[in-house]
């Protein structure tokens, strides 16, 4: 799962950003910036930069390019530093807890399909 979070307005951008993807590669991370550039510019908020993990996805030169072609400096966490980026750990770790492993799903599809009741989209 990709999610982006604002760091001025602490707004975890919507489903279409933290959707479950089907991997990790460089091309969904790619989408996920866009949709969360979006999202953002949707409520009036302007971004200038991002701040992502050093997932291989997020050091390929393709995200480095749609960085560049949205117009927003990348930076990067420091490497074993997750408090650097601890909005995005506390999201995840609510997100585990009170969606992903609140209850038995049968089915990782059944699981992905309470995903838009818990972001309340």
């Amino acid at each position: 799962m990709h999610i982006a979070i604002d760091d001025a307005s602490r707004v975890a951008v919507a489903v279409a950003v933290t959707g479950i993807c089907p991997d990790e590669k460089a091309v969904s991370a790619i989408a996920c910036l866009r949709a969360a550039v979006a999202y953002d510019q949707s409520l009036g908020i302007t971004v200038t930069r991002v701040m992502t993990d050093n997932g291989s996805c997020c050091k390929a030169r393709l995200f480095a390019a749609a960085c560049k072609d949205v117009g927003l400096k990348h930076i990067r966490t420091k490497p074993c530093t997750p408090k650097t980026n601890g909005k995005a750990e506390r999201f995840i770790q609510t997100a585990l807890r009170a969606w992903a492993y609140a209850r038995a799903y049968d089915t990782s599809d059944q699981r992905k399909s309470h995903l838009p009741e818990w972001t309340h989209m």
